[in-house]
């Protein structure tokens, strides 16, 4: 989401990234970043994934010993048990042979947040308040929801298709973040905003209408949910 979130004005423009958040087993740092290591390590013809995280300083593949042994079966007989694969490191399994030619990708934050404009071709990160963090984030919309004369935010999100062992991220009932038009976003609480999405929200629109703006949001299998803007002292965004 594009637009002026710090009243700089002169066409400077700053951005709102939905990330995966910050609730989940996946976990980045600059000096710990998650690793994707991606390449045909079978020589069936298709290419695996194979995803690294640090726990305790060491970089560790996320797969289970069963995940890994389904998706590459020469390694059975070298992981005959849990104990022998426990503590295993990417490097432990894989040669620097096995390794030459798979693209190497890594993700340094999972943070949701404002890419800050510098004015000076750069930007910076800065991460949204923590209950923006509680799962992906797929819908974003930016509007003066309770006229005050600056942009709030509305964020939706959740993901279910994951594997037991990751994880639902469905932590998320949608959130308000009510801006001070200087890059700082305050979240409002659900009762006070009536902006409450439940499931897998994947965008959020803003439909004119007769009667005014409607905010539509999608979600995956099943129906949209309309709210309509209310500013009031205590209701920001109220469904009809």
């Amino acid at each position: 989401m594009a637009g002026d979130f710090r009243g700089h004005g002169g066409g400077r423009v700053d951005f709102v990234v939905g990330n995966l958040g910050l609730n989940t087993r996946f976990q980045a740092t600059a000096t710990e970043p998650v690793t994707m290591y991606v390449k045909d390590f079978a020589r069936s013809g298709s290419a695996q994934q194979i995803v690294a995280t640090y726990s305790g300083g060491v970089s560790h593949p996320l797969a289970m010993r069963d995940e890994l042994v389904n998706a590459l079966p020469y390694l059975k007989t070298r992981y005959l048990t849990y104990q022998e694969y426990a503590g295993q490191t990417v490097t432990d399994i894989f040669s620097a042979a096995d390794l030459a030619g798979a693209v190497e990708k890594q993700a340094y934050t999972f943070a949701t947040a404002l890419a800050r404009n510098n004015g000076d071709g750069s930007f910076t990160l800065v991460p949204l308040p923590l209950a923006a963090q509680l799962a992906p984030v797929y819908g974003i919309l930016a509007a003066d929801f309770d006229g005050n004369g600056t942009r709030d935010l509305l964020l939706a999100g959740n993901f279910d298709g994951v594997q037991p062992e990751i994880g639902r991220m469905s932590a998320s009932y949608g959130l308000l973040l009510r801006g001070d038009g200087k890059g700082n976003f305050t979240p409002v609480r659900t009762v006070e905003s009536g902006f409450f999405v439940p499931g897998q929200a994947r965008d959020i629109a803003r439909v004119r209408t007769r009667d005014g703006p409607r905010y539509v949001v999608t979600r995956n299998n099943d129906r949209p949910l309309v709210f309509h803007a209310a500013p009031t002292n205590r209701s920001v965004a109220a469904r009809p």
